[in-house]
């Protein structure tokens, strides 16, 4: 998932930050900085070396996020349903 959303960051046109362990959606904005719509956190190598677990994922309505939005977008990035 982190491989795709660097393919589509926010600094090349598209709608994702990645820092580690967590991912920002984002939608584009007229300022230099990005509006955060939702994000996900992650805790890698849990619960084994091999796998990742979700451990939060967030929208901000007073920005325009949405749940479904997020999960789309995780969706997305994950090339598969999650829920």
């Amino acid at each position: 998932m982190w491989e795709r959303a660097e393919q589509f960051h926010v600094q090349r046109g598209g709608r994702f930050l990645t820092r580690p362990g967590v991912l920002f959606l984002c939608v584009p904005s007229q300022t230099a900085r990005a509006i955060v719509h939702g994000y996900l956190r992650v805790h890698w190598h849990e619960p084994a070396e091999d796998m990742a677990t979700l451990a939060l994922i967030a929208w901000d309505e007073a920005n325009g996020g949405t749940e479904e939005e997020v999960w789309q977008a995780m969706e997305l990035l994950a090339g598969r349903a999650i829920r």
